[in-house]
């Protein structure tokens, strides 16, 4: 009966207010919670059921697209490679129609979809596939360049994963693809090239 009434709870306050980020939030949560594994194909099943609602927010596109990128990023945890490559695709898809209904979203499309395209990227690089991640490292850093440095939910970012592809490249004696990906990777903010705060540069000499 609990689950019955905040489940009644949340989706009036989503018919009330259905662009709110915090309650959307919640029903990503609620749903991964209470379904565990399963979750992930409900969270994504129910956005797409969602979208077939009359007078359907034209932002709900957005709000389904960040599902689709937070179902792959769990994807990517458990090793299920294929299902997360679908995820993403979708996410890009609905981030996509997003724009088209809602022109203001452009901006914070534009990040997630260069998000989208990195973690296929680190998925294509773990496959051996380099010069398909190379394609998805272009893509990515084209859509949003100042996204490249951004981490994802698995604490890998975009020019994360072009630094390991490029030293395999440079193994493996790729030019071409060694050129294009150094190209991208010139073409960006030298700040997005620095070493993460995590990985520490030491203390300052007194």
């Amino acid at each position: 009966k609990a689950y019955r009434d905040s489940d009644l709870v949340l989706q009036r306050g989503m018919d009330r207010f259905p662009d709110s980020q915090s309650l959307h939030t919640r029903l990503r949560q609620q749903l991964l919670f209470r379904r565990g594994v399963s979750g992930l194909n409900s969270l994504e099943a129910t956005y797409e059921e969602m979208l077939k609602t009359e007078n359907a927010s034209p932002n709900l596109p957005w709000f389904a697209g960040y599902a689709s990128l937070v179902a792959a990023e769990f994807m990517r945890r458990r090793g299920d490679d294929t299902e997360a490559t679908l995820a993403y695709d979708s996410a890009v898809a609905h981030f996509e129609t997003s724009v088209v209904n809602n022109p203001k979203n452009a901006a914070s499309a534009a990040h997630y979809v260069a998000l989208c395209r990195g973690g296929q990227a680190r998925l294509a690089y773990e496959a051996d596939e380099d010069a398909r991640a190379v394609e998805l490292i272009l893509s990515s850093c084209s859509r949003s360049p100042d996204t490249a440095s951004t981490l994802d939910g698995l604490n890998v970012s975009t020019v994360d994963t072009a630094k390991m592809v490029r030293a395999r490249l440079e193994e493996s004696g790729a030019e071409e693809e060694q050129t294009r990906l150094q190209a991208a990777l010139d073409s960006l903010d030298p700040k997005h090239l620095e070493l993460p705060a995590y990985e520490g540069r030491g203390p300052t000499p007194q």
